[in-house]
């Protein structure tokens, strides 16, 4: 009886920790609006590239080192910067036919997401910096609109150009008539 109750005091000994532990992790959840169009080949890779410190988050040696404070952790200059470094170690997750991806029991830090396949008929997404917790709260959730791909040439310049090359052949003409009438009466 008592190997019973040790055994079950070191099971509840070992478990509070494990539990407030999984309080303290994160998601990111990524969603695009493609209005009506369906996402097709579309990845995304998360990369955690930073963990944190009492003066913003530690850049892991990987992706060039260094402290980046708070307020220049969500920057896209410093996102594209990041990017040119990341190598394998990151978590690739195919995008649903909503657009849709979601990283779970996330650690805190700062993440880099990647497109690392292309999306049929849009442009690419850039790459974004996002932190865990963000204000705050453990669930980050992350927007994005792409904008779609235009393949034909836009018609609005076909119209106005030849209106404005007979209005301006219309006005030299008649300038030209008028100078040979004042040569005719001299």
């Amino acid at each position: 009886m008592r190997k019973i109750l040790v055994f079950l005091m070191l099971l509840a000994i070992l478990t509070v920790p494990s539990a407030a532990a999984a309080e303290n992790r994160g998601s990111i959840q990524i969603q695009l609006d493609a209005g009506d169009l369906a996402v097709t080949n579309g990845a995304v890779t998360l990369y955690q590239v930073g963990t944190r410190v009492e003066e913003g988050y530690r850049i892991a040696e990987g992706f060039g080192g260094g402290i980046v404070r708070q307020e220049d952790a969500d920057s896209e200059n410093l996102a594209q910067w990041l990017a040119e470094s990341a190598g394998k170690n990151g978590v690739t997750m195919l995008l649903d036919a909503d657009g849709n991806a979601v990283f779970s029991d996330l650690e805190e830090g700062l993440y880099m997401l990647v497109q690392t396949q292309w999306m049929d008929g849009f442009y690419p997404i850039r790459p974004m910096l996002l932190t865990v917790p963000r204000e705050g709260n453990w669930d980050v959730l992350e927007y994005r609109n792409p904008v779609p791909i235009i393949t034909e040439i836009p018609k609005t310049g076909q119209t106005s150009l030849p209106y404005f090359g007979v209005m301006g052949m219309i006005i030299s003409g008649s300038g030209l008539i008028l100078c040979a009438k004042k040569q005719r009466k001299r």
